[in-house]
């Protein structure tokens, strides 16, 4: 999935189930100073042992299919010379989340990028239809506006910065995830009540030719992105025993996801000239082009086995 930024296509992985169904334990985007995996106690054992085995198999199977029969043989030949290309070296543990793991192996294989590259980051939340930025140290966080920038859209005012290692990125996501909005509920004692959206935006710059002195010619840049969504999760009023402003979140995020429904459906039809309803919701139009045009999208099912949870 994450050769494709390489190849100038966006991806995005988003997270998306019930409320206190798994889903920021799954993306790791509920972070401790200091740590990089999520709360322990809200871990489904279960889940995590299923999606370890989930992740290894991925792993082991996207290997396979990047080493052809010759590099194989070289291989087989000069271990010592090619064990560094056959596979991916990762520092994160078993309990990491997806943005942790994805992170680490959009800046490992950034080493193998010939050219220049910058990666840069943003982090944002969408609570009762107004965006926040996650990046901002302001106690208070100013309600940030969607703008129409070509066949893109952007955040006006957005902070954006210029990350190096997958440590960096890590600590700015540490401390953003202090600052979204969360609250107790009778289903979740730390439920989610906004979607976040981290972004990694990645520059590529290759040379196409070079004179005999092997100065530049020309180079073609190159721009792709990396979007983590952890959505917040659908929920029924009375359940939930949400009142006043958090019954407001509940409507807001019921209605965000039920129109994200709708944009999947009207994309999977496929059909030429066919009405997307991207601007019903500040959450769509965001995600624009992470869910139709030259991407990659990856939605992750978050479901919990609870009885409570069964329609």
């Amino acid at each position: 999935v994450l050769g494709n930024i390489f190849k100038g296509k966006n991806t995005t992985i988003i997270a998306y189930g019930q409320t206190g169904s798994g889903k920021t334990h799954t993306m790791g985007t509920s972070m401790e100073i200091g740590k990089v995996i999520t709360h322990k106690e809200s871990m489904n054992i279960a889940g995590d042992r299923s999606f370890d085995a989930l992740w290894a198999k991925k792993k082991r199977v996207e290997n396979k299919r990047q080493l052809s029969n010759d590099t194989l043989d070289k291989a087989e030949k000069n271990p010592s010379q090619n064990d560094a290309k056959l596979s991916i070296p990762t520092q994160t543990g078993k309990d990491d989340g997806i943005c942790a793991k994805a992170i680490n192996d959009l800046f490992h294989s950034r080493k193998w990028h010939t050219g220049d590259s910058v990666i840069r980051l943003t982090y944002l939340e969408i609570y009762n239809d107004e965006i926040k930025d996650l990046l901002s140290a302001k106690d208070e966080k100013a309600t940030l506006r969607l703008k129409d920038t070509g066949n893109t859209v952007s955040v006006k005012g957005l902070k954006s910065i210029e990350v190096n290692s997958p440590e960096e990125v890590m600590h700015h996501m540490q401390l953003a995830s202090q600052r979204r909005t969360t609250h107790s509920t009778n289903m979740n004692s730390k439920s989610s009540r906004s979607h976040a959206v981290c972004v990694l935006h990645v520059s590529l710059c290759s040379s196409l030719n070079k004179n005999n002195d092997k100065s530049l010619v020309h180079s073609k840049v190159i721009t792709a992105k990396l979007t983590l969504v952890d959505l917040a999760g659908s929920e029924r009023m009375k359940q939930t025993g949400s009142e006043g402003l958090q019954k407001q979140e509940g409507i807001n995020i019921n209605k965000d996801l039920f129109v994200l429904g709708q944009v999947i459906s009207a994309l999977a039809k496929k059909k030429k000239g066919g009405f997307v309803p991207y601007r019903e919701s500040k959450l769509t139009r965001l995600l624009r082009d992470s869910l139709g045009g030259n991407c990659c999208t990856i939605l992750l099912a978050c479901v919990s086995p609870a009885d409570k949870n069964v329609a």
